[in-house]
């Protein structure tokens, strides 16, 4: 299908009231979700720049909506991960503090021919965890403050679904038949985000 800036948005609007309406009959309408939902409707989907960006990195608009458990759908930060990086793309703001963590050691496998596992983007985030071999240890690029495997799990996991989200990394598999991550070279968004941080 081929949109306009306005019904690519429709679309959106149309997706995260549906998220809204699942929230609020899993967790009940006074959940700390629901008003991060409402705010993202509010400060991203109506900002032009921002639908444009998204609607350049196609951008599927029921992404709010993926499933990524059999009783989840996606992971809150990771939606908000998908508006960061539109945003950083445009020029509007830094990198959110997980992302570019994860992005900058990506960058130093992608310039040493390795891609990115999910253990490889938690090692980056916590120091009590490890890469999957001695030579991405050497390569992590490693979060400033100290925070726990959990919180490190969940925000590594959510980077990468936002990143996949935006078509910035392509899934593969490495040598150990393991998920992993490449960049996408042809991704205008990783492109802007590039010059934007090196």
């Amino acid at each position: 299908m081929t949109y306009t800036l306005n019904t690519y948005r429709d679309e959106l609007n149309a997706h995260f009231a549906d998220r809204v309406r699942y929230e609020v009959a899993k967790k009940g309408e006074d959940a700390a979700i629901i008003e991060k939902f409402t705010k993202m409707i509010k400060d991203e989907i109506t900002n032009d720049r921002v639908i444009e960006a998204l609607m350049l990195a196609n951008v599927n608009t029921n992404f709010v909506n993926m499933q990524e458990k059999a009783d989840a759908r996606l992971n809150v930060y990771a939606v908000q991960k998908v508006f960061s990086l539109a945003r950083t793309s445009i020029g509007a703001n830094f990198l959110h503090r997980y992302i570019d963590t994860i992005y900058r050691t990506l960058i130093n496998f992608t310039e040493n021919n390795l891609s990115l596992t999910l253990q490889d983007a938690k090692a980056s985030l916590c120091v009590e965890l490890k890469a999957e071999d001695k030579n991405k240890q050497k390569l992590l690029v490693t979060y400033a403050s100290r925070i726990s495997d959990t919180t490190a799990s969940t925000q590594a996991s959510s980077t990468i679904s936002a990143l996949r989200i935006t078509n910035i990394v392509i899934q593969t598999r490495n040598d150990k038949y393991k998920d992993a991550y490449i960049f996408n070279e042809q991704s205008e968004m990783h492109k802007q985000i590039l010059k934007r941080i090196q």
